[in-house]
């Protein structure tokens, strides 16, 4: 059973799954999508490391699936790593100057409240307004206000 049983299931589900699993790789890695190979190594290995031990799997599917996920995130987190560490002072000026152009334009784009409240008033009629005033201005109570 051991080890013709593993290479019998890992051929089948590499057949079955192996590119929908790389186009989730793919996919999931966003720009470091050069590590999506060795996401894919990674996994299908993991996978038939733990049927050589004797494990059976319901669903390989899900287990690959769940797999190749960790491998994506910790192939990003290194990723990143690695790519701040190397980055130039130019490169890093430019990241620096588009950051804060994004919080820039993130702080104009965001939704003013009291602009909103005041639109929102305005089309009260004379009565409500003034029910707006005794209640949220003023702060009385149902029962003052009745």
């Amino acid at each position: 059973m051991g080890k013709s049983y593993a290479d019998g299931q890992l051929e089948l589900a590499f057949e079955q799954y192996s590119k929908a699993i790389e186009k989730f790789c793919y996919t999931r890695l966003g720009e470091a999508n050069e590590l999506c190979a060795d996401c894919v190594q990674d996994t299908y290995c993991l996978f038939y490391r733990k049927l050589l031990d004797g494990e059976r799997f319901e669903n390989p599917r899900a287990f690959l699936y769940k797999t190749a996920n960790i491998t994506v995130l910790k192939a990003k987190e290194k990723y990143y790593k690695e790519a701040s560490r190397t980055k130039g002072l130019d490169e890093a000026q430019n990241v620096a100057v588009y950051v804060e152009d994004e919080i820039e334009r993130e702080e104009e784009e965001r939704f003013d409240v009291d602009k909103a409240k005041n639109i929102l008033i305005s089309q009260l009629n004379e009565n409500e307004k003034e029910l707006y005033q005794m209640k949220y201005v003023e702060k009385k109570s149902l029962k003052e206000i009745g």
